[in-house]
């Protein structure tokens, strides 16, 4: 299992099913109730039983005597999203086969369709936070800050990740087919044709700024870690004064990978804790060996979860300045649970706290310099512009200042 900081039901209501429907509860020789096996079920076992009599109940009346036939699976798929979206956990809810391979062709950063990152905004629309590189939805002229609101026509509401998923579906598809995608741009309508195609997707890039460093993160994956070092290593032969690691839009990712990344920057000690609800705490902790370089870190309200840990973590160590906006609160951890024939489901394991004991779910990280950003920006402008970014340009500016002290 995999922890996420980005969702049992079947496996019970099977049990129920075959306890049911196929009556392996009999009458023990001495007229208690038992199961197969002979042994006496529990008081628990029977309230369980009980409890999901109903469900099969329903089932059974459905398959028996709807006027149309249904497909078993369809029902199944049904109860388990039920389940879980009576959770009200946005975070929580099942992978099917399809959205699971999905899913794994984005964490290694190769799939076909558009090659842009979204994020739901919680009015029913998606933002658009990056836009790949050479990618066709580059093309076709999406830009970052662009609020999809319909699909081939079909307007989206999107309330949870699994709309989320759903929606993101719906781009993905065949090579040099058309899909229509219709956005709101400065409260503006705007319909653009994308041609879909393979995508590369890559989390990390960095560059110089005179004599800083500077790397921006754009998700915590499988591949982020290594990419992160590589771009310390190149920063150490390039005899940098400090580095500048931007986290703005991203939404977060792995736990590892982002454990991996504070551990090259903070030193010896706890980076981050969870605690699920029997009160039972997990720690992870960065070794006694990091590059002690001067550090700006730049966040904004799309920043959550693993890049909360990242900022919250430079903050309470004081290794660096947080520079930007407050961040998105997200708090808690998700485990991915995967099932012999490729289906999954993440749900909402833990909380997790900062090295402090700080819990910033549903209050962010603030900065320590807030910095709005300007009214002016241009998302059409491609790559690092300091000019064009007034965050990082207040980024820069604080970080030579500590140097310059010698802070």
């Amino acid at each position: 299992m995999k922890r996420r900081l980005t969702a049992v039901a079947a496996v019970i209501w099977a049990l129920v099913l075959v306890a049911v429907a196929s009556s392996t509860i009999t009458m023990m020789a001495t007229g208690g109730v038992g199961n197969a096996s002979g042994r006496a079920i529990t008081d628990e076992e029977q309230a369980i039983l009980d409890r999901y009599s109903r469900l099969e109940d329903v089932r059974k009346t459905i398959t028996d005597q709807y006027y149309e036939e249904v497909d078993q699976d369809t029902l199944v798929q049904g109860a388990i999203d039920g389940m879980l979206a009576s959770l009200d956990d946005p975070y929580t809810f099942y992978y099917t086969v399809d959205d699971m391979a999905a899913r794994e062709e984005s964490t290694y950063g190769n799939y076909k369709g558009v090659g842009m990152s979204v994020q739901m905004d919680g009015e029913g629309a998606i933002n658009v936070v990056r836009v790949f590189a050479n990618s066709p939805a580059e093309k076709a002229g999406v830009l970052s800050g662009d609020k999809l609101i319909a699909i081939d026509g079909v307007t989206l509401n999107i309330q949870n990740y699994k709309d989320l998923d759903e929606a993101v579906d719906m781009i993905r598809g065949v090579a040099d087919t058309e899909v229509t995608l219709s956005f709101l741009r400065n409260g503006e309508p705007l319909e653009l044709q994308v041609t879909r195609g393979d995508v590369q997707i890559n989390y990390v890039e960095y560059q110089l700024i005179d004599d800083i460093g500077y790397v921006r993160i754009y998700e915590f994956e499988s591949t982020t870690a290594q990419d992160f070092i590589k771009a310390l290593d190149y920063f150490k032969e390039q005899k940098v004064s400090g580095v500048i690691i931007d986290l703005r839009d991203n939404p977060g990712g792995l736990l590892s990978s982002v454990v991996t990344i504070a551990d090259q920057i903070l030193p010896k000690g706890r980076i981050v804790y969870t605690e699920d609800r029997a009160g039972d705490v997990s720690s992870y902790y960065s070794s006694d060996e990091y590059w002690d370089i001067p550090l700006a870190v730049l966040i904004n309200g799309n920043s959550a979860s693993a890049s909360e840990i990242l900022a919250a973590s430079v903050q309470d160590y004081e290794r660096g300045t947080l520079v930007g906006t407050t961040s998105f609160g997200k708090g808690i951890v998700q485990l991915l649970v995967t099932y012999p024939d490729g289906a999954g489901m993440q749900y909402t394991e833990s909380r997790y706290f900062t090295p402090s004991g700080r819990s910033i779910h549903k209050v962010g990280v603030e900065p320590d310099v807030t910095v709005e950003l300007d009214e002016d920006y241009d998302a059409s402008i491609r790559g690092v512009n300091v000019e064009n970014d007034n965050q990082l340009e207040t980024a820069l500016e604080t970080l030579r200042k500590e140097i310059e002290s010698g802070k």
